[in-house]
């Protein structure tokens, strides 16, 4: 429209014909329309194409024990509870704020009692229960139940971590570490795991102590886990299994579930650390780990003991060609678990960003994000759980944490701001809406970082996430947003998801032009 006011100018006036104002008069009437006219066939569309259901949006919270968040906290209601008992305004970010339905939390070592006739210290576990009554009142009743290290009685050696150094000869006393450790023949490694004795005693605690749980007026778990990262033996709680022994320990505890009449309580594993590696290949279909078959048309023994998939999608490399590799291979493997088992759900149940070189906060919010993406958008993960909800810090060049500092000054991550609108919009029940993309410096599939995703939620209402991780301003056409206009929220390094002026679409239509180093939210609205 500009353009052409300008030409009838140039047309009608001899004074402009001389071309120099013309040209210069043109040019002005470019820049006014740049911004509503991008560049042709730069397309980010929300098909028809409808993948996974959404059925889970979670955190771990933080460690849960009473000293956290506060003694006898959960006999008052969340709004209640002064703010010298409970850490109220972590907890209403957590729970009210965030837009999560489902927490994931630790079966800790003290929880066990040998002496106890159910195994369970029915006082240590309180810091649990109390955590969950919390949750609970805030309207979260479900959870996971992960275990990073069974207690250390059960284990050889006798030691909660999963890996620790210790002299040659001094049995499980566990040596300071000091560089060079690793080459100085008088030292070794050690990993722990859980005894094959114990086994039984294990699954019987752990059975009887999710019975404990739901006695105490809590739901049932929507899901278990026998093992947190279960090849991983760091030096903090953590448990080494080989396959063999994940495979017979995952079907004794289907057993003992079941004992304690607790069929509804689904299994899922193994929360490995990654998609693959070279060493090991892909988690899922490695040695077996869920063994897939069928004897006589039925499921064989652990895939009937099993009800899910789950995976941490941590150890991606900077070769790009090796991760998409195993990322192919992940998702073949999901695919073919589908085909087999309809009833099996798929889970990514911890991420993080932890990177050795000192990022920006906006950086590293792009990473994970664009991580977040990719599983959503490429993978058909229908629970997605963030690692931690809240910690005091972050270290340099991380993002754990969604909430930072004390609940008195409390610091709302980047990421925290958008999971927060993204999942308040898109909540638990919204499918997912495959995007495709032409413009070559986005992603929407093949690629190890994704920067869209789209949603239809249970209003029938389209949510779109775009990230712009260039430093250059990008022209897209918007396609496949409902209704006649859209509401958009920004995040830049000075914006938190702030409002932005409402977006006109015209029969599924939208230009938009993406500021540098943005993400954004569109959430289109019914006439």
């Amino acid at each position: 429209m500009y353009i052409r006011f300008l030409l009838l100018i140039c047309r009608d006036f001899t004074l402009l014909r001389s071309g120099k104002i013309c040209v210069a008069l043109l040019f002005a009437g470019l820049l006014l329309s740049d911004s509503r006219t991008p560049s042709l066939g730069q397309s980010v569309t929300i098909t028809d194409t409808k993948l996974q259901t959404i059925k889970g949006w979670g955190v771990f919270p933080g460690y849960h024990r009473g000293s956290d968040w506060g003694p006898n906290s959960s006999l008052v209601p969340l709004e209640d509870v002064p703010g010298t008992v409970l850490k109220k305004n972590i907890l209403r970010a957590l729970y009210q704020e965030l837009g999560i339905s489902i927490i994931r939390v630790d079966l800790s070592p003290p929880y066990y009692d040998a002496n106890a006739p159910s195994k369970v210290n029915e006082r240590h576990i309180q810091s649990l229960v109390q955590h969950l009554h919390i949750a609970k009142r805030a309207g979260i009743s479900q959870y996971l139940i992960s275990v990073w290290s069974p207690p250390a009685s059960l284990k050889e050696p006798a030691r909660t971590e999963g890996g620790f150094w210790r002299r040659v000869g001094d049995g499980d006393k566990k040596a300071d570490y000091f560089p060079g450790i690793m080459k100085d023949p008088d030292y070794e490694k050690v990993q722990t795991k859980l005894r094959s004795d114990k086994e039984e005693e294990f699954v019987t605690f752990y059975a009887k102590a999710v019975k404990y749980l739901i006695s105490q007026g809590l739901d049932a778990p929507v899901a278990v886990s026998l093992q947190n990262e279960p090849r991983w033996s760091p030096d903090y709680d953590a448990c080494k299994y080989e396959h063999d022994q994940y495979h017979r320990v995952v079907i004794m505890l289907r057993n003992a579930l079941n004992a304690e009449g607790l069929q509804a309580v689904k299994i899922i594993g193994p929360e490995h650390n990654d998609y693959g590696d070279r060493d090991h290949g892909n988690p899922i279909m490695y040695k077996g780990w869920y063994a897939l078959g069928k004897i006589g048309g039925k499921p064989n023994a652990l895939a009937a003991a099993l009800q899910g998939t789950a995976v941490h999608s941590y150890d991606l490399t900077n070769d790009k060609q090796w991760d998409m590799k195993y990322i192919e291979e992940y998702s073949s493997s999901l695919k073919r678990l589908k085909r087999e088992f309809p009833h099996y759900e798929f889970w990514a149940t911890e991420h993080s960003i932890d990177y050795k070189n000192s990022l920006s906060e906006m950086e590293l919010t792009f990473r994970a994000l664009r991580q977040f993406n990719r599983e959503i958008a490429t993978l058909p993960h229908e629970y997605w759980i963030w690692w931690q909800g809240y910690s005091p810090t972050n270290p340099p060049g991380h993002l754990q944490a969604l909430l930072l500092g004390s609940d008195s000054d409390l610091k709302r991550t980047k990421l925290f701001h958008i999971f927060s609108k993204l999942w308040n919009l898109a909540p638990v029940g919204s499918v997912v809406r495959q995007v495709t993309c032409e413009h070559p410096a986005l992603h929407a599939e093949g690629s190890t970082e994704i920067d869209m995703v789209a949603f239809e939620t249970p209003q029938n209402e389209l949510v779109l996430l775009v990230c712009n991780p260039t430093h250059e301003k990008l022209d897209v056409d918007l396609l496949g947003l409902s209704g006649s206009s859209a509401k958009v929220f920004l995040t830049t390094s000075d914006d938190d998801m702030s409002v932005q002026d409402d977006l006109s679409v015209t029969d599924g239509k939208s230009p938009y032009r993406l500021p540098p180093q943005s993400i954004l939210i569109f959430a289109s609205e019914d006439d």
